[in-house]
């Protein structure tokens, strides 16, 4: 799937946030989004993922050459950030459960072998607010990338994962991206794996 910034603006308040924003973001490509704190990174990761809408501009979805209505764009992506809540009052079985319902894991992974590659199988019964911070991203990054989707969001992906988890984080976005658009806001370069293109804001 492409997507096609063309002219955005995003305004919050008196505030603009986003200027003039021009990109093609190609199928199959991955790209860096970077930027200081504040520098209006996640705004435009919602502004593509279409949680927001641009004061101005337009954006433009396409697969295979044909244009795809915006409201037609939900199942064909994923988003993973530190601060999107997950079903905390649920264990790790029932979120998974409910999820499936919805959408499909990636060729090669079932619900088991999801448990087993996130290192969660011994919180499997847990609730998900007892969860630490590090186990919730290591979630959100495993059902973001081994969905089935068309285009991958990862704002901050590493937040609060450790020494381990961010190498765990590297080999499972090479292993999940292959044929997706992957798109990676962070002001951690660590983040950014197998670059196409690099977007400084």
């Amino acid at each position: 799937m492409e997507i096609l910034a063309k002219g955005i603006y995003k305004r919050f308040s008196v505030k603009w946030i986003i200027k003039d924003f021009n990109f093609e973001f190609h199928s199959g490509e991955n790209y860096g989004i970077k930027g200081a704190n504040g520098s209006g990174k996640s705004t435009l990761m919602n502004l593509l993922f279409g949680s927001l809408t641009c004061s101005r501009g337009k954006i433009i979805y396409k697969k295979n050459n044909q244009s795809i209505d915006a409201s037609a764009i939900s199942n064909s992506f994923t988003f993973a950030a530190p601060y999107m809540n997950v079903y905390e009052h649920l264990n790790l079985d029932e979120l998974l459960e409910f999820h499936l319902n919805f959408k499909s894991l990636i060729q090669g992974f079932d619900k088991e072998q999801f448990i087993e590659f996130c290192y969660l199988k011994e919180y499997r019964n847990a609730f998900i607010s007892s969860y630490s911070s590090g186990m919730k991203q290591r979630l959100r990054l495993g059902l973001t990338l081994l969905t089935q989707s068309d285009v991958v969001f990862l704002d901050e992906p590493s937040s609060f994962l450790d020494i381990k988890a961010k190498s765990w984080y590297v080999e499972l976005l090479r292993m999940a991206k292959k044929e997706r658009t992957i798109l990676i806001a962070s002001n951690d370069i660590q983040d950014f794996v197998d670059l196409n293109a690099e977007i400084e804001l």
